[in-house]
């Protein structure tokens, strides 16, 4: 019978062990919370994998400083810039997270306030522009560099019959560079944004650039010519007519990378 008291408290401890084990075992839950959010009204570069893309700046209620994320990071949201929001979000905390990703998700329940604000214009000529060092370099080129314009409204590239319009057309670049190449895929030798040189009105051009949005190697026709130039080139312009447009690649340092040129000729 001594024997028993010994082999019954091993058994004791076999089993509280495994009932420890499996609580180890227990996966991890993620940690879910309703939060206020405050967003600023301008965008800023993000990077993914090293590729720059389009992003806000975000502070959660309570931190002082703003850090960004992707411009589509929180769900159901629908960022305009020029605004500040503040915002009521879902906020999930993952707790096992992608190896290339973001360990927090957002998702926008309501918004609380939407503020419009006066962003100061800051003019720049051709000549205030500082180049990145190894700049100007030929990273990209213009996919088309030659646009016609038809009287419908139509913007066609010249390898293409059908077109969009001025709202939805784009200019897209291609990448010039292979590994191995100077410069090749280095994050600061990727465009983030443009200054435009408006060649419009013609008898009297600005000397001031314009700033403009480029994204996933597309800057939008709307953002570099104004709806005034698209007017005149669609309506008023003889067939034959030329309008160039020259804008400079941009880095996130605001370092210039390169001058690039696209032709609109009216058909």
């Amino acid at each position: 019978m001594k024997l028993l008291k010994p082999l019954g408290l091993i058994l004791l401890s076999i089993f509280l062990f495994g009932m420890v084990s499996c609580n180890d075992d227990e996966p991890e839950k993620d940690k879910i919370e309703t939060i206020k959010l405050f967003v600023a009204a301008q965008t800023t570069p993000h990077y993914i994998l090293g590729k720059p893309v389009m992003g806000i700046q975000i502070k959660e209620e309570g931190e002082t400083k703003y850090h960004t994320i992707g411009l589509h990071d929180i769900t159901d949201f629908e960022y305009e810039e020029g605004y500040e929001y503040e915002l009521r979000v879902v906020k999930k905390t993952l707790a096992n997270p992608p190896q290339d990703g973001s360990n927090i998700e957002y998702r926008l329940l309501e918004i609380l306030s939407k503020t419009k604000v006066d962003i100061p214009e800051v003019k720049i000529t051709e000549q205030d522009i500082k180049y990145k060092e190894g700049c100007p370099y030929e990273l990209y080129t213009v996919y088309n560099p030659t646009i016609f314009v038809t009287a419908d409204g139509d913007f066609i590239d010249s390898d293409k019959e059908q077109g969009a319009g001025y709202d939805y057309k784009n200019i897209y670049l291609e990448y010039n560079l292979k590994d191995g190449d100077k410069f090749f895929n280095e994050l600061m030798y990727m465009p983030t944004s443009v200054y435009v040189i408006d060649p419009f009105p013609m008898e009297n051009p600005s000397k001031y650039l314009r700033p403009a949005k480029i994204r996933n190697k597309a800057l939008a026709l709307k953002n570099m010519m104004t709806k005034e130039a698209a007017d005149y080139l669609i309506n008023e312009a003889p067939k034959g007519s030329t309008l160039t447009y020259h804008f400079i690649l941009m880095n996130a340092e605001e370092l210039g990378l390169q001058k690039l040129e696209v032709s609109f000729i009216k058909r």
